[in-house]
């Protein structure tokens, strides 16, 4: 019984995330996350990079020239894009569960390229959606998430899908090399 309380101190103790609140980026310069941010993050006239492990609960924003590159990690909540700013996504899901809505509102020539294969919409710019109905957006991204996002925006922005290979899950590598490992030791085991 002491052994299994103490596993749990040392999972708990080395298996949480630094938490942060309220976070504004700004003033130039580029910045990466990959921990908690258990609040709402602003993005002004800088670049953020998103990595595996980030996790922001509260609405995204990102103004003003503001740049932000997507290569893993999970927004929970909205993503904003005001006045010229500019979304990469290679990875990673936005909105709640496994990437199910992208409410994202672009407001002000903000640009929003996604990047991946097997879009439900060719590649390009998205049609914008008329009066901010909402539209779908399904496919896999280049980093391997597949994706369902519900998205709406007005014709003063950009939604532009761009084909790029996806990048095997390492555990499919690691799987495919077993699978062709035992068909060739069974083919083996036949011949002798």
């Amino acid at each position: 019984m002491k052994r299994i309380v103490f596993l749990y101190m040392i999972i708990l103790c080395f298996g949480l995330h630094n938490a942060e609140a309220n976070v504004t980026f700004s003033g130039g310069g580029t910045y990466d996350i990959d921990y908690l941010i258990d609040d709402t993050v602003e993005v002004w006239d800088a670049t953020l990079n998103i990595l595996p492990g980030a996790v922001v609960t509260g609405i995204f924003y990102m103004c003003y020239s503001a740049q932000v590159n997507m290569y893993g990690g999970h927004l929970e909540d909205r993503f904003w894009a005001i006045s010229n700013s500019q979304a990469n996504i290679y990875g990673g899901f936005i909105g709640l569960g496994k990437g199910l809505q992208l409410y994202a509102c672009f407001i002000s020539n903000s640009v929003f390229n996604i990047y991946g294969k097997n879009f439900n919409y060719p590649y390009g710019p998205i049609p914008e959606t008329v009066d901010c109905t909402e539209g779908t957006l399904t496919g896999t991204l280049h980093m391997g998430e597949d994706i369902s996002w519900t998205f709406k925006y007005p014709n003063s922005a950009d939604i532009i899908l761009h084909e790029m290979e996806v990048i095997p899950v390492p555990g499919s590598c690691i799987m495919a090399g077993l699978g062709i490992g035992l068909v060739s030791w069974l083919r083996r085991c036949r011949t002798l």
